[in-house]
């Protein structure tokens, strides 16, 4: 008995140790990092871009290289870091340094959006973000950061997108299916021309690619004071005949409205408006076969003192912003 005790004592010291050693070396595996000495390779980042204010819509181009080359890529980009800017300001295009080679470059294009804010301040790191390869470099790279006030971009051009998308009820007529319809679109088969006029009638602008939307852009010297008008005229609609060309199928007639979007880069964003007064029908002649201009008043706004504001079908303002200019296009 007192032999079986020992044997036993004795494996259970033997084991002990060893669970000893291999929890020591276990801790130890945990906590060994790799020390970084003067193998390893340091960055350096040049550019041509000096000061410290910009605009959006510029490009800053940083070139990287490091001293000399290791056996595994080192990807660097840009990130915002502080300032009232965040990272959907700036579109950050990374560069990679190939294993084996030595230099690339990052660019940061600064966004061109289309709030109407206040010049930016922004701080935009170039490095390296991913954890695995930031410590293939040495401690001794100093990442360059940005410090900028960026300025609103403004490019001083009014947009007016113009849609009639208006479903529109097609009755077949057959025989054994007399109840059965089906939809078309007006957006699809009209075709309707924009101009914009002044309050004197003189035409300041013009859409007439057969899109829909037709989007109408006013550019130039600035605006005076007024009021100015949309009009649409009917082009072309496959409903003119649609009742003869499609016999026995018919159209159940609608009128067909329009919404027209304002915007303004930089200055004020979607202001919506829907058509009052005269409305065109599916049922009114185009001019394309019929030779008819007929026009109607879609959407109204102002300028005043350099102020643009739009206005609903009542006549009520619904906002804007600075001054846009205009510039005259001609009827093609």
């Amino acid at each position: 008995m007192k032999r079986y005790f020992k044997y036993n004592l004795v494996i259970g010291l033997a084991l002990l140790v060893v669970s000893f050693v291999s929890c020591n070396t276990a801790e130890q595996d945990v906590e060994s990092i790799v020390e970084v000495n003067d193998t390893y390779p340091v960055a350096s980042f040049t550019t041509d871009f000096t000061g410290s204010t910009a605009s959006e819509g510029d490009t800053i181009m940083y070139h990287v290289s490091i001293n000399k080359p290791i056996n595994k890529d080192l990807t660097f980009t840009a990130t915002v870091v502080g300032g009232n800017a965040d990272d959907s300001d700036i579109e950050a295009i990374s560069g990679t340094i190939a294993a084996y080679d030595t230099e690339t470059d990052v660019s940061v294009v600064l966004t061109q959006d289309w709030v109407a804010d206040d010049a930016e301040t922004t701080e935009i790191e170039i490095g390296i973000t991913s954890l695995g390869e930031k410590y293939l470099v040495h401690t001794s790279t100093v990442n360059p950061v940005l410090n900028l006030t960026v300025a609103n971009y403004v490019p001083d051009v009014l947009t007016i997108s113009c849609a009639w998308d208006k479903e529109v009820v097609i009755n077949s007529n057959e025989p054994y299916h007399e109840d059965y319809t089906y939809i078309e679109h007006a957006g699809s088969n009209m075709d309707f021309d924009m101009e914009v006029y002044d309050q004197d009638d003189n035409l300041i602008a013009g859409a007439w690619t057969g899109d829909s939307p037709e989007v109408l852009e006013i550019d130039g010297v600035d605006m005076p004071n007024g009021t100015y008008y949309v009009y649409s005229f009917l082009w072309a609609s496959d409903f003119t005949h649609w009742d003869v060309d499609n016999d026995p199928e018919t159209i159940n007639h609608t009128d067909v409205p329009f919404t027209c979007t304002f915007s303004e880069q930089g200055v004020f964003g979607e202001i919506s408006v829907n058509q009052g007064g005269v409305i065109t029908n599916t049922a009114d002649p185009d001019y394309d076969n019929d030779g008819v201009v007929d026009y109607r008043v879609v959407a109204v706004f102002e300028v005043t003192d350099g102020v643009v504001n739009v206005l609903d079908a009542g006549g009520s303002g619904l906002g804007g912003g600075k001054k846009v200019p205009t510039n005259l296009i001609h009827r093609k």
